[in-house]
């Protein structure tokens, strides 16, 4: 995952030290890019990003800005709108893709929400799966919100868990 920027980082690398390799012309009292090189193309990705943000929360959204590519005269760059995590139909749309996803990990639509106790990663929630990642398809959040993802293996602990449970049971 990226690591998102906040606002000061922002202004700071804008206005700061990239300044001169950035916006390299000036017009009026605007300043002009000439051309386009890393640096300037992330900056402005960020940019788009900052202004978009408020747009998207209107909307609901999350905008993202997922990089891009460029040449010396063009900048192409992917924005990425997703639910935002506090829209009550963010949470409804993820467990529809669960139950719909279920039956290729051998899980029930009723273990959305299912609680993994680990050693090393402390309390996992089963939150989904990404099945174009085929090395870590099972998406969890941990104890402290953050979503990480996990191999398969991880399933065995909430089998193992469940089997404890019914044996403490009997």
């Amino acid at each position: 995952m990226r690591q998102q920027l906040r606002e000061p980082q922002l202004r700071r690398d804008i206005e700061g030290r990239r300044k001169s390799r950035i916006l390299t012309g000036t017009k009026g009292n605007k300043l002009v890019i000439t051309q386009f090189d890393k640096a300037t193309c992330r900056t402005l990705g960020l940019e788009i990003e900052a202004a978009l943000a408020a747009v998207a929360a209107k909307h609901g959204l999350k905008a993202t800005y997922g990089g891009g590519s460029f040449d010396p005269s063009q900048f192409t760059c992917k924005i990425r709108l997703e639910l935002a995590t506090d829209n009550p139909n963010a949470e409804t749309a993820e467990r529809a893709k669960f139950t719909q996803l279920c039956d290729l990990f051998n899980l029930k639509a009723d273990d959305y929400g299912a609680v993994i106790r680990s050693h090393r990663h402390g309390d996992l929630t089963i939150v989904g799966f990404e099945p174009s990642r085929p090395k870590f398809p099972i998406k969890v959040r941990k104890a402290d919100g953050t979503l990480s993802v996990f191999s398969r293996d991880i399933l065995a602990l909430l089998s193992a868990q469940r089997t404890s449970a019914k044996v403490v049971a009997s």
